[in-house]
């Protein structure tokens, strides 16, 4: 199976806070930047993939995040915008959980999700100890390499 790489567009941007906005958007980088050039303030240029996750919104999934404890008490679930995958103990976190991110059919598919994480971390002795700090991205066996 061959990867596509996403196709991509490059957004000329002007100005910043209040007076931030977009001059345009191009499938061409050269073009952009040429654009990017000619624009007062237009020294941004913004590269986005297009359609990003297109095959995840058709499958009727939805992005989750999760927080849940070492003993598998899930502290909190629920629809969330994150890239982050997977979190342990943060100095807001004084009850050393997880947090982490997926693509999920529902809640109930994210949290069973979340457990999967939180036993194999267990299982591999991968579990950080209260002292470290860890924002870690690990990808789990048995996850596409794709998902986040």
């Amino acid at each position: 199976m061959s990867i596509v790489e996403p196709k991509q567009v490059y957004v000329v941007t002007s100005g910043s806070y209040s007076d931030y906005g977009i001059v345009g958007v191009f499938d061409d980088a050269e073009l952009a930047k040429l654009a990017a050039k000619a624009v007062p303030d237009g020294n941004e240029v913004e590269i986005y993939d297009l359609n990003p996750d297109a095959d995840k919104y058709r499958a009727g999934l939805t992005r989750f995040a999760v927080w849940i404890e070492r003993n598998g008490t899930i502290k909190r679930a629920s629809q969330a915008f994150c890239e982050t995958r997977f979190v342990i103990g943060t100095r807001q976190d004084p009850e050393w959980s997880m947090y982490t991110s997926m693509w999920a059919k529902d809640e109930k598919h994210a949290i069973k999700i979340a457990n999967e994480r939180r036993s194999y971390l267990l299982a591999e002795n991968l579990w950080p100890e209260r002292s470290d700090i860890h924002h870690r991205h690990i990808r789990f066996p048995w996850e596409e390499t794709n998902e986040s």
